[in-house]
C-alpha cells in the first residue's frame, strides 16, 4: 500500500487547486464515484452554484448509501390493496419507505386512495 505524507498530499492537492483554477475549473474533491464536494474555507464568498454542488453531493452520497445497503424495494411498510367502493374499484397505498433502483428514497407519508376507471 502506498502511503503518503499528509503535507505532501496538501501540496498535492494545492498544486491540483492551482492548476484547475489556471483552466477556469471548479475545485472540487470527492470521491471514486465522480461525486465532488466544494472545498471550502474561511471568508469564502458562497454562490449559488457552491451550494448546488454541496446539495447535490449530499443526495448522490445518500442515494449510494441506500443502494448499497438496502438495494432496491420495499422497506417499510407501503401495502396495496385494491378494494370496491360502492360499484367502483379502488387501489389503497399505505404508508411507508422504499427505495427505488437509482437509490431514492419514496416516501408516503399517508394513505392514498385512487378510483380505478370503471371497466367495460
Amino acid at each position: 500500500m502506498l502511503r503518503i505524507h499528509p503535507l505532501t498530499l496538501c501540496f498535492l492537492q494545492s498544486s491540483l487547486s492551482l492548476f484547475l483554477r489556471s483552466h477556469n475549473k471548479k475545485v472540487l474533491y470527492g470521491s471514486s464515484n465522480g461525486v465532488f464536494s466544494a472545498r471550502y474555507f474561511f471568508g469564502k464568498i458562497l454562490s449559488v452554484d457552491d451550494l448546488t454542488t454541496e446539495h447535490s453531493y449530499f443526495l448522490e452520497k445518500q442515494r449510494l448509501r441506500n443502494q448499497l445497503v438496502f438495494g432496491d424495494g420495499i422497506v417499510s411498510g407501503l401495502s396495496v390493496a385494491v378494494g370496491k367502493e360502492g360499484s367502483s374499484q379502488r387501489v389503497v397505498l399505505s404508508p411507508g419507505l422504499a427505495i427505488d433502483p437509482t437509490g431514492n428514497e419514496i416516501c408516503v407519508r399517508d394513505v392514498i386512495i385512487c378510483a380505478l376507471p370503471p371497466s367495460g
